[in-house]
């Protein structure tokens, strides 16, 4: 007689949960707070609900192999244990989500309602868990199984080892054969031991069906995305012309991306707003930045339509503008991983699109910068003799040199595939945007 729990309901409701990780990823609940007994407080449940599952996922292997075989009350003990832990966690994901195991009056597993009646399967678990393990010597929360009277459990035996004792009482005998262990329980109002009967058969029928519950968490949380998803199609994102200038309209695009995507989508909102603020004094990249900036609000109004269809998620990997870099030589994929340097971090909660602005020039040490950037020129007069990877180690080592200063040598070494001089005296910002452009002309070229 096996557990056997299937493992696909829990990768089921893993699926589910991922499939609009947006939302899961705002989830809020209430949960205890730390040393005040009694207080909650409302904190987002993402990481609750991740440890959930990957606790599920290892409890119902454990479980499955304990099941193969149980000889002996520490194995008892561990499905006992570990059975509750695992419907636990099933029941903290229940309750983020508002959904309710109806408990009350359930007696289909181990038919235990009681001395008053109002006992149920999940009672009379954690009964036997308690006698058995958890805390035999201080039994005192179980009163529909225990009455007003405290109870003591020494030992659990074997039930084939105590069939001797009830061969002359019908009722007992009877009991004994449908079970595994018999809990030996002492309290004081009894002459005699009371038993307690646990059939392995009924355990496993009541964790079958707690973990089965997780079908009905799925179907509930499958109703409320789909309900969420409908709801935010129907909620109107203002349009451009529909707001003072283009920043409050890329502000209201903001408030929508959060809402439908996760706040870790939104630092697009300052990228894109510092784009489309920025000019450059040379009238040549001035011309070729606003063709760029046409096509950026193109890219926006198809990002605004997928949001306002609900077809963007929480991962947001749709970029506004398309452009390649193919056209680099693979050996130089190093050099292009290094230019990010020079890009602002969007996603900074204090991010500051006028500073950026502002810093037009670059303040670092520029001689000192020529005369690394003149090594890389020198070098690739000779390419064919020279290792990329030996030259930057050997740079590196000689000048130690500062991450704006590495992206500028690196981005040397890429400029005769590109179309464009760069701008080496501009700021970091301004530089990475030259390199946006220029990529972004390549592609262009590459579609006709």
């Amino acid at each position: 007689m096996e557990l056997n729990l299937d493992l696909a309901i829990n990768k089921k409701l893993r699926e589910i949960l991922n499939e609009d990780h947006n939302f899961m990823y705002e989830r809020k609940a209430k949960f205890k707070v730390p040393g005040k007994r009694g207080e909650m407080e409302e904190s987002r449940a993402f990481n609750c609900i991740c440890a959930c599952l990957d606790r599920i996922d290892s409890l119902v292997v454990h479980c499955n192999d304990i099941s193969k075989n149980i000889e002996n009350i520490y194995g008892l003990c561990d499905i006992l244990n570990y059975g509750q832990t695992l419907i636990d966690c099933i029941s903290m994901i229940a309750q983020i989500y508002g959904v309710t195991y109806n408990s009350e009056g359930d007696i289909s597993c181990f038919n235990e309602s009681g001395l008053d009646g109002k006992g149920n399967d999940e009672k009379f678990f954690k009964y036997i868990r308690s006698l058995c393990s958890v805390h035999p010597v201080e039994t005192s929360y179980h009163p529909s199984y225990q009455g007003e009277q405290p109870e003591w459990c020494p030992w659990i035996s074997k039930a084939e080892s105590q069939s001797h004792i009830w061969q002359f009482d019908k009722d007992c005998s009877e009991k004994l054969k449908e079970a595994d262990f018999v809990a030996i329980v002492y309290r004081n109002d009894l002459e005699y031991n009371k038993h307690v009967y646990i059939s392995l058969k009924q355990i496993y029928k009541y964790l079958r069906k707690r973990y089965s519950y997780i079908n009905t968490i799925i179907d509930t949380i499958k109703k409320q995305n789909e309900e969420k998803i409908c709801e935010l199609r129907n909620k109107h994102i203002l349009l451009p012309e529909e707001c003072k200038d283009y920043d409050s309209y890329l502000n209201e695009l903001k408030k929508a991306i959060e809402e439908r995507c996760g706040d870790n989508s939104s630092w697009r909102i300052n990228q894109w707003k510092t784009i489309l603020n920025s000019h450059f004094k040379n009238h040549n990249f001035e011309e070729l930045l606003e063709l760029y900036k046409a096509d950026l609000k193109k890219g926006i109004e198809k990002v605004h339509l997928s949001l306002q269809r609900m077809e963007l998620d929480y991962y947001f990997e749709k970029e506004a503008v398309d452009y390649i870099t193919s056209f680099i030589p693979s050996e130089y994929a190093y050099s292009l991983s290094k230019l990010h340097y020079l890009e602002p971090i969007w996603e900074n909660e204090a991010f500051d699109c006028e500073e950026i602005l502002s810093e037009d020039r670059y303040t670092g040490d520029y001689e000192r910068l020529v005369k690394l950037l003149n090594v890389v020129t020198h070098i690739q007069s000779n390419m064919d003799e020279v290792d990329i990877n030996i030259v930057n180690r050997e740079i590196d080592v000689k000048y130690q040199t500062t991450n704006a200063e590495w992206a500028r040598v690196q981005l040397k070494w890429l400029e005769p595939y590109c179309d464009i001089k760069f701008n080496y005296e501009l700021g970091d910002w301004y530089l990475y945007l030259q390199t946006i452009v220029s990529f972004w002309k390549i592609a262009k070229s590459m579609e006709k």
